[in-house]
């Protein structure tokens, strides 16, 4: 395997040694769990790395022989620098060291999974286009925006037990619809998909503590891409008086990959004029976007676009409003995005928006969907790219499935 040649090719790939995502995956060959970095097509096995003496003069304690990424999350901003400083020094040597060759794979020898065993979930509601055009189609233009949403991040509390990897099937979830006046038990019949990102905690605070704004980005390890699967007519019913229940808690879907946060340093952009009263203690003191843009496909045909400036609230804002009464964040707990959209035509983030509550199909190609159906695909992209740097994030993809019983 001749390792420099896939290392000066990778670039391409948006996997290249600017990126080096984590994943985590069970080594076929020995059926033995491994935690991976990925380059392009190929990986490095970071606990083969750790066995092999590798990080000995790094690492206190070993992070890289467990199933999930939570332990090196743990450990916290300066131990992934260090790691992440390593490998990508050593990965551009003239001679790359032969442990790392020794520990470099086919991504084909593993069986990908769950990165993260993820202990608690929350999702945003960070796009101000997607929650103004959701509020006009169910509360008229005047009322379109609660009076909280530009004051504060909101948020509600999501279900971590039914976060699952991408291609895991999507089971078409039962529950009570109101129709014609009267709730019943049914199958939903207004399947949407969500775009979103997530981003997965580090080091935890402790309880009562908070994690101020300026300090939020040490305490974010990575991102992912992320679809928060929603059944509008049961989450329709049910959402007043507390929120979404199980119209929401049925399935999210991840990728196999987080990328590194520091990955995306390259790609900050400007933050969105917050033109209301912040607090201070959601002040941005410096740029905490990234320059990140979003597809979303069905059945292999692209049907939106959107942009990750399109959110109004930055992750540090998010992981600062959270922890501001004391709530304690643990390593490998999920925040994310909520569903982002666009102002115009192709941004939308669901069909919601889209279709105008089930008023108008999407039509492309030989295909017609207000919702979607049994057997459609949906598959979440992004990259990101300057004239300095290409990354890509791992894709996230989900099929429905027939009814469940």
């Amino acid at each position: 395997m001749d390792v420099k040649a896939i290392i000066a090719q990778a670039e391409d790939s948006g996997f290249g040694i600017n990126h080096l995502p984590y994943g985590s995956g069970n080594k076929l060959s020995e059926n033995s769990n491994h935690i991976l970095v990925r380059i392009s097509d190929y990986c490095l096995s970071l606990t083969e790395l750790e066995i092999r003496g590798y990080f000995q003069n790094l690492l206190t304690e070993p992070l890289f022989s467990t199933e999930y990424l939570n332990t090196f999350m743990e450990a916290g901003i300066s131990v992934w620098d260090s790691v992440r400083d390593r490998l990508s020094s050593d990965l551009q040597k003239k001679e790359i060291p032969q442990v790392l060759r020794d520990s470099f794979y086919p991504l084909s020898s593993f069986r990908l999974q769950l990165p993260v065993k993820v202990g608690d979930y929350t999702d945003f509601y960070a796009s101000k286009a997607h929650a103004t055009k959701v509020g006009r189609l169910f509360r008229g233009e005047e009322n379109a925006l609660h009076p909280n949403w530009d004051k504060m991040p909101i948020a509600y509390h999501g279900r971590s037990s039914s976060i699952i990897e991408s291609g895991d099937p999507i089971y078409r979830p039962k529950g009570q619809i109101l129709i014609d006046g009267n709730p019943v038990l049914d199958f939903t019949q207004q399947l949407d998909f969500e775009l979103e990102i997530g981003f997965f905690t580090g080091k935890a605070n402790s309880r009562g503590s908070i994690i101020n704004i300026s300090d939020a980005e040490n305490h974010i390890f990575g991102f992912s891409l992320v679809n928060d699967w929603s059944a509008r007519d049961i989450q329709r019913w049910e959402y007043v008086p507390l929120g979404p229940f199980l119209g929401k808690s049925f399935a999210t879907t991840i990728s196999h990959w987080i990328t590194p946060i520091q990955a995306l340093y390259p790609f900050r952009c400007k933050n969105p004029n917050q033109h209301t009263h912040t607090l201070d203690y959601l002040k941005l003191q410096n740029e905490s976007h990234f320059d990140i843009t979003f597809e979303v496909l069905v059945n292999g045909y692209t049907i939106s676009h959107s942009k990750f400036e399109e959110l109004y609230w930055s992750p540090s804002q998010m992981l600062a409003h959270h922890t501001i009464n004391g709530c304690p964040i643990n390593a490998g707990d999920l925040l994310a995005s909520g569903t982002i959209s666009g102002w115009r035509e192709n941004e939308y983030g669901c069909l919601l928006e889209k279709n105008e509550a089930g008023k108008t199909p999407l039509t492309f190609e030989n295909m017609e969907r207000i919702w979607l159906e049994d057997g459609d695909e949906v598959s979440l992209k992004a990259y990101c790219k300057n004239k300095d740097a290409y990354l890509v994030f791992g894709e996230v993809t989900g099929q429905i499935q027939k009814y469940i019983s």
